[in-house]
């Protein structure tokens, strides 16, 4: 799987609670405006087995709520996220999506194991400018596992919004979070 960066713990920002979150490389889309130009190249990221990945960070999720997987596009790569999700679900239960694929476009198949999915493509002229915790208001917070509903309504009804910023061990920095258009 190509994946760019990882950070946590990241709070309240890229969904409920603490979160460990791994930013996918490669999307398709390349929306105008968007908020990760750099993650829109496959290759920007290191490709790394699914297998290894969830070894890196499976020492990480102990009392964190949560993991959200972003990018670029987690969808570009299907069956590497199916496997990761298979592979890291029962030590994190929680695991959200966020994807400029509309979630009636994605195979259900993908979606097995996954909590929660933040869909839509970002449409610059419809930002939501950081008041909520997605890009743009044509964008939908889609519950698959219902055991989650009162969880996710909660962070939605109550999303503050907040960037975190966070170094690199090679000195990038990465400020994470929904920025104003």
């Amino acid at each position: 799987m190509y994946c760019h960066h990882i950070c946590s713990p990241i709070n309240n920002t890229l969904g409920p609670g603490n979160r460990l979150v791994l930013w996918a490389s490669g999307c398709p889309r390349k929306c105008p405006g968007c908020i990760s130009p750099e993650l829109q190249e496959l290759h920007n990221g290191k490709d790394i087995s699914v297998d290894n990945l969830a070894d890196l960070i499976s020492p990480h999720l102990s009392g964190l709520d949560g993991i959200t997987v972003s990018g670029g596009d987690p969808f570009f790569q299907p069956e590497e996220l199916r496997k990761f999700v298979s592979l890291i679900k029962h030590q994190c239960d929680d695991i959200l999506i966020y994807t400029g694929y509309l979630l009636s476009e994605i195979d259900k198949k993908a979606l097995e194991g996954i909590t929660a999915i933040i869909d839509g493509p970002y449409i610059a002229e419809q930002a939501t400018d950081g008041i909520l915790p997605y890009g743009s208001y044509n964008q939908r917070l889609n519950v698959l596992d219902r055991r989650y509903k009162p969880t996710y309504t909660k962070w939605l009804n109550s999303y503050v919004p907040k960037i975190q910023t966070f170094s690199s061990h090679s000195g990038l920095l990465y400020s994470i979070g929904i920025h104003k258009s």
